[in-house]
């Protein structure tokens, strides 16, 4: 790298964050010829981890890949952009998840307006999480949370922006494996598996508290088909009446199964390198399949978020 290059390195890193500064001078000062490293990843940049805070991720698949680039680059929030899963862009923000939200949509709303109209820019959010600023690994699953909630979000193709905090019972079962999701589902819902029409229904009436006017209102037919359809899932499901416990589980399995179908087998959460080398957030597998922090990695963020400090 040239020293032109160094020093525009320099220069960023200390525009955007104090730790990234001081790394790569950990590392000019030992080696010398070796290049910069990297940003680390964006739960060290700079945010006070001992307050409120969420990961996010930012999705693009459009053809204006140079546009969308060069606006994450512009954008206030240091974010650090990975193309292996199809143009995304990881941050974290500081706040309680209404902060969160709002700066996640202003941040959306900057990169939809630069890349245009060809295809929408998503924006997903992990849970808000409160630490010490020495362990990270809550950090660390918030931003795998984040893309998981992005991966619902881009299933139900109803939205652009969708935080942890408002996926319900989704969000708590994030926490479930794959593995168990999809036993728990199927022993639930076993017969209604392979009829997607009663399926549909019976997630509809769950949600709607039973209301066949509202039903008939989500999946488009007459409410008379409504009571018939619910009448079939009584039947195959050995329903007597609605008994609420047996309602509860119903639901907790459709909402199961939604995971599944959104979150695809054997994902993997990007990896990243540490300005010292050593493994990035990413690291064993955590939430739903998607990789935590290592402990190296935890013990690396925390040390460079106390120099920040």
């Amino acid at each position: 790298m040239t020293d032109v290059a160094r020093q525009a390195v320099a220069r960023q890193a200390v525009a955007r964050q104090a730790v990234a500064r001081q790394a790569v001078a950990r590392q000019a000062g030992a080696g010398g010829a070796q290049p910069a490293a990297e940003p680390p990843w964006p739960a060290c940049s700079g945010v006070d981890l001992t307050r409120p805070h969420a990961a996010v991720v930012l999705h693009y698949d459009g053809a204006r890949r140079d546009a969308w680039g060069a606006a994450l680059a512009a954008l206030d929030v240091p974010v650090r952009r990975d193309g292996a899963f199809g143009e995304l862009g990881w941050a974290v923000l500081a706040g309680d998840a209404a902060d969160v939200g709002r700066e996640l949509a202003a941040v959306r709303s900057r990169l939809a307006a630069a890349v245009g109209s060809d295809r929408p820019v998503l924006a997903a959010a992990g849970r808000v999480v409160v630490g010490d600023g020495r362990d990270t690994s809550e950090t660390a699953s918030s931003l795998a949370e984040a893309r998981a909630v992005l991966a619902l979000l881009r299933h139900r193709g109803d939205g652009v922006q969708l935080l942890h905090s408002d996926t319900g019972l989704a969000g708590l079962l994030l926490a479930v494996p794959r593995a168990r999701l999809e036993s728990f589902a199927r022993a639930e819902l076993g017969p209604l598996l392979d009829r997607p029409e009663l399926l549909a229904t019976l997630a509809a009436w769950l949600e709607t508290n039973g209301s066949r006017a509202a039903v008939a209102a989500r999946i488009h037919m007459h409410r008379n088909s409504v009571g018939y359809r619910m009448d079939r899932v009584r039947e195959l499901l050995g329903l007597h009446g609605d008994p609420p416990e047996r309602m509860w589980r119903l639901h907790a399995a459709v909402v199961a199964r939604e995971l599944v179908a959104a979150l695809p087998a054997g994902d993997a959460f990007p990896t990243g390198d540490l300005p010292d080398g050593r493994a990035g957030l990413a690291g064993a597998v955590g939430v739903a399949g998607y990789p935590r922090a290592s402990a190296a990695s935890t013990r690396t963020c925390a040390s460079a978020s106390t120099e920040a400090r």
